[in-house]
């Protein structure tokens, strides 16, 4: 994932200087897009990196401190300035406003041009993507043959840990542990290792995901969702961000995957690595269920007789 810390570390911003926002330096960069107009924050969007050189506002103090909150408001990863031509700095108050907000601001030396910016972050990001589909498909079929090994869920579970470094727990419908895998004592929280004793999920925590509407929101949209951690989680021992997707088989949820960040933060590739589990996982319990019924439907063809 490209993030603001990694754009620093870029040559094409060897003459930068980060002047605001530190505290929002891990925020993911989707785009980088020039805009220099007054209505700049209608033009972009969550996650880009707005270029400007402040044109458009360079008489107009209060404009440049409004646009600074609405980018931020907007959810833009940050904000370069061009500095040397219209601005020699960006305004202490735009800075101070920035600060508050986490959202930073990069000085770009005037020289660099915005194009060169855009193509290098554009390339970045683009290699990226190529290698998170390359690495997914790899999960992908390692997971695919494990079902068509004869493989179980504790497999599954096994080798996502081992493809992700990351801990990883297969739940049925009713959140009584099926399967679960980790490399080490410190890549899960102590809500993990309560249901991994325990044999279910903490109760107090599942009441809080439905309070807050969450398991309404995975099994409506039956897609992953990333759950991070927070005051009321803490209370119920969950300190670490996972990721919760359903297990499905025609559209009916027959359990849920988890992957618990553990000391490292989530990325895209989690989220294509849950997805390929859970439909490894929906194929594994299918099978294991059909199995099971035509057991039974000899069963009762031998006592009828």
């Amino acid at each position: 994932m490209l993030t603001i810390r990694r754009i620093l570390e870029m040559e094409v911003f060897a003459n930068s200087a980060l002047v605001a926002g530190c505290n929002g330096i891990d925020r993911e960069v989707r785009w980088a897009h020039p805009v220099d107009i007054p209505q700049a924050s209608e033009w972009v969007r969550p996650g880009e990196l707005l270029l400007t050189t402040f044109f458009g506002l360079r008489d107009d103090p209060e404009a440049q401190l409004r646009l600074c909150g609405e980018l931020a408001a907007k959810g833009l990863a940050g904000m370069v300035v061009a500095v040397g031509q219209y601005l020699d700095h960006v305004p202490e108050t735009v800075r101070a406003a920035a600060d508050a907000a986490n959202f930073p601001i990069i000085e770009l030396a005037w020289p660099v041009p915005f194009e060169d910016v855009v193509r290098s972050v554009g390339e970045q990001i683009i290699n990226e993507q190529y290698q998170v589909t390359k690495q997914s498909l790899a999960i992908h079929q390692s997971l695919t043959r494990l079902v068509l090994d004869g493989g179980s869920l504790s497999d599954v579970a096994r080798e996502l840990c081992l493809l992700l470094k990351r801990a990883v727990e297969i739940d049925d419908i009713s959140f009584h542990v099926l399967a679960t895998a980790s490399e080490s004592e410190n890549d899960i929280d102590e809500s993990r290792r309560t249901s991994i004793r325990e044999g279910h999920s903490s109760p107090g925590l599942l009441n809080y995901l439905r309070r807050a509407g969450l398991l309404t929101k995975v099994r409506g949209s039956l897609a992953p969702l990333r759950i991070d951690p927070g005051e009321q989680t803490r209370a119920e021992g969950m300190t670490m961000a996972r990721i919760l997707a359903p297990i499905v088989v025609a559209k009916k949820i027959y359990g849920y995957v988890w992957i618990i960040a553990g000391e490292r933060e989530l990325e895209p590739l989690d989220f294509a690595a849950i997805e390929h589990a859970a439909t490894v996982a929906a194929l594994i319990l299918f099978r294991d269920e059909t199995a099971h019924q035509t057991e039974e439907r000899l069963e009762s063809r031998l006592i009828s007789r």
